[in-house]
């Protein structure tokens, strides 16, 4: 089993979770985008807007999904001049930006969020 980093998979899944937590905005984004998705994919609630434990699997796939489509708008929008259509630049940063995010573990990251 591979090594993990700061209890997370990977540096990637880590440092994104990380810069996520460190916001108050992006961290209350992140866990409204989970849930929402979460919801959206057949995970459930009880009447107090709680999720349903054991968190289905399931679920969490389809919303990781969704929660890698927040953060590449996210980028984009942070960073138009890098990531935008009309880019110069996009060849260079957009294909480190897009490596990184490659190798995050998106399951993880939703499961942080669902918390």
């Amino acid at each position: 089993m591979a090594e993990r980093y700061n209890g997370y998979e990977n540096y990637e899944t880590w440092a994104l979770c990380l810069e996520l937590d460190n916001d108050q905005y992006l961290h209350e984004e992140a866990m409204r985008i989970a849930k929402e998705a979460y919801l959206a994919n057949g995970g459930e609630e009880n009447d107090e807007g709680e999720l349903i434990q054991p968190l289905d699997e399931d679920a969490i796939y389809g919303a990781a999904d969704d929660m890698e489509a927040w953060v590449n708008d996210l980028v984009e929008e942070l960073y138009p001049e890098i990531m935008g259509p009309k880019s110069d630049y996009k060849f260079l940063a957009s294909t480190a930006i897009s490596t990184f995010l490659d190798e995050v573990n998106w399951e993880e990251v939703t499961l942080r969020f669902l918390e």
